[in-house]
């Protein structure tokens, strides 16, 4: 288990300062990545040669599980049997890609990935891609899911409100990312 409280959906490795709304400067420090590669090197240590993995997040960890599945697989090159698991891991980010590139550090390997404001059906594409016929992957979602619905109103309308309004429009963006899911992985 990887706690997640970085901000960088646990694909981070550096810090970002910016000017917060009192006007003092901070520093967002998204070391997501960083600290994921040193616990999974830790636990190749302790378990060198797995028959089966599966990797799984919910809410943000979700987003962690789409994302750096294919880095565990990288790790455990001979296992066989990998299992992919996103519970709720889904609402849009406006410029995904250029957000892991410039503000968390993303490695260039994950950003490449990432090609639409959808990350979670961008990884999980370029991970069925890279890893054809290898790995299993299950997705998980309600469509009336008030905190990705507050989520998606706030990178879509700058608000960060549940509203009637904003849980119809989640539905309906989600079934849309179920078919496009439905219709491109296997």
């Amino acid at each position: 288990v990887l706690i997640y409280n970085t901000g960088d959906f646990h694909c981070g490795t550096g810090d970002f300062p910016y000017i917060a709304k009192d006007g003092s400067h901070r520093v967002c420090r998204h070391h997501g990545y960083t600290n994921f590669r040193k616990a999974i090197e830790h636990v190749k240590d302790l378990i060198p040669s797995p028959e089966s993995l599966m990797v799984s997040g919910c809410s943000g960890g979700a987003f962690g599980a789409a994302l750096l599945t294919d880095d565990v697989m990288e790790i455990y090159p001979d296992c066989d049997e990998v299992t992919c698991l996103v519970d709720s891991g889904f609402f849009p980010l406006k410029n995904a890609p250029d957000i892991a590139k410039n503000v968390w550090k993303t490695p260039k390997k994950i950003v490449d990935r990432l090609h639409t404001d959808n990350l979670t059906l961008d990884a999980l594409q370029a991970l069925s891609r890279n890893h054809p016929g290898k790995v299993n992957i299950l997705v998980c979602c309600s469509v009336r899911d008030a905190a990705l619905s507050r989520m998606s109103n706030m990178t879509i309308n700058n608000v960060f409100a549940f509203t009637e309004e904003s849980g119809a429009w989640f539905q309906k963006w989600l079934s849309g990312t179920m078919d496009k899911i439905k219709s491109t992985l296997p």
